[in-house]
């Protein structure tokens, strides 16, 4: 059984395809299953009827660009 189910959303997951109804499984702080068929149990279940869902998507804007010279690869952004 899963903590969370996030259902009936349109994933985005970031490789350039088009986006897909499916529904994401997670469960102790991590995604464990993105499904598009049977909708596993879930303790709680959010509804994400015509909203998208971008599992992993890791949103690197940022209003501090002069830090990018300071560390490359930006990693307290990532740590969010």
């Amino acid at each position: 059984m899963f903590d969370y189910i996030i259902k009936n959303g349109t994933i985005i997951d970031g490789s350039g395809d088009k986006g897909y109804l499916a529904s994401v499984g997670i469960k102790d702080d991590s995604i464990e299953i993105i499904s598009q068929g049977s909708e596993p149990e879930a303790k709680n279940i959010i509804d994400a009827t015509g909203l998208v869902i971008s599992p992993g998507f890791i949103d690197m804007h940022s209003h501090c660009d002069l830090y990018l010279f300071h560390d490359p690869y930006n990693e307290p952004k990532i740590r969010q």
